[in-house]
């Protein structure tokens, strides 16, 4: 199941970077978990492309009055998922 599918039947759209943390755990695969995981800090931005995208879509970050895109602080809906991809990774390494 695509991660835009997997939001598009929640009931709803993640409102903290934690709770959509918590989301991601749960829709992506553990491949895809794991080989974030490996992914030195200083090259997660190459993530941009894909899961960047992927989830400034799905989570609706474009939508500048989304509670998840204010939550993040940010300037950019770029930002916003940086920050989710951050966090994600955070709690990979733990």
């Amino acid at each position: 199941m695509s991660l835009a599918i997997a939001y598009q039947n929640s009931l709803k759209l993640p409102e903290t970077v934690e709770e959509a943390v918590t989301h991601l755990l749960i829709v992506l695969d553990e491949l895809i978990l794991s080989e974030i995981k490996t992914i030195p800090e200083n090259e997660l931005t190459w993530l941009h492309i894909t899961l960047g995208t992927t989830i400034r879509n799905a989570l609706d970050l474009h939508n500048l009055e989304s509670k998840l895109f204010h939550y993040c602080s940010v300037a950019h809906p770029d930002d916003a998922s940086e920050k989710i991809i951050l966090e994600l990774w955070k709690q990979l390494k733990n």
